[in-house]
């Protein structure tokens, strides 16, 4: 497996989690990168920790969240795969080509990225959000491809992240979008059709409607050129031939601007309705 940049910035050399792929750890399940469509946001149970703290802290907190769902939830190991601290520190806790339990049922398509904290309150930071921001677009790159970050109470059955994510999910959306160096000019997208894309990305995180298509264009106007054969029954003929109905020659005269004798001549373009 290849080295993950983040784990190495994060976990300064140092072996984070015992490690799924050598046999230390319960069993991962592989990953298929392509059948991954969200990214989950989860809250952690308890206050977090404060964004004054160290590594090592840290890392102690990581290790009891692991300790906690091999034993009290007898899971197969941590359930995130990444976690982002208030500190702006993130640290990759599971393969992101592996997947254990973080979301009922949803596991095999779903990326888990958590925060560390209650936010049934009060939101995170908008550095701890940054730092959750920064998580995503390292999935992205891990993906080659964008996915909707969602809550975790989008799959029901748990209030997680907690009643706040309406107030910071837009925010959080639109940062991950803007930190993510994305391929679209290199097939073809206009500069309109790349902020529709974003605008869409941001309102989906949170949860707003977007606006509606533009309306389309007004039909065509009708025209008719009068030939030398229309002045043997004029107007009404010619609303017979075209509208089907010889009494609508009043409307033609109206649309053009004509009054009685209501004379029209060859070569003469009249409008339609």
């Amino acid at each position: 497996m290849t080295t993950d940049p983040v784990r190495d910035i994060s976990w300064r050399g140092e072996r984070l989690l015992p490690d799924p792929l050598r046999g230390d750890a319960l069993r991962y399940t592989t990953l298929n990168p392509a059948n991954v469509d969200a990214i989950s946001i989860h809250h952690t149970t308890g206050p977090g920790l404060p964004p004054t703290a160290a590594v090592a802290d840290e890392i102690a907190y990581l290790r009891t969240i692991d300790t906690y769902h091999r034993t009290s939830r007898g899971l197969d190991a941590i359930g995130y795969q990444m976690v982002a601290f208030a500190s702006g520190r993130l640290y990759v806790t599971a393969p992101l080509d592996r997947y254990g339990a973080a979301v009922a049922l949803q596991n095999d398509h779903t990326i888990s990225i958590a925060l560390p904290g209650d936010f049934t309150t009060t939101p995170p930071s908008p550095a701890h959000i940054h730092a959750a921001a920064h998580a995503i677009t390292h999935v992205y790159a891990h993906l080659g491809r964008q996915v909707l970050a969602r809550p975790h109470r989008y799959w029901r059955g748990t209030a997680c992240p907690g009643d706040t994510w309406p107030n910071w999910s837009g925010s959080l959306g639109a940062q991950a979008i803007a930190l993510h160096p994305t391929q679209e000019d290199d097939i073809g997208m206009t500069p309109e059709q790349e902020t529709r894309l974003r605008t869409v990305e941001a309102q989906a995180h949170s949860h707003t409607t977007p606006p509606p298509p533009p309306p389309p264009p007004p039909p065509a106007q009708r025209t008719y050129t009068v030939r030398a054969s229309d002045g043997a029954d004029g107007l009404s003929g010619i609303a017979l031939r075209q509208l089907g109905d010889a009494g609508r020659w009043p409307q033609i005269a109206k649309l053009n601007g004509l009054r009685s004798p209501y004379t029209i001549h060859a070569g003469q373009v009249l409008k339609l309705p």
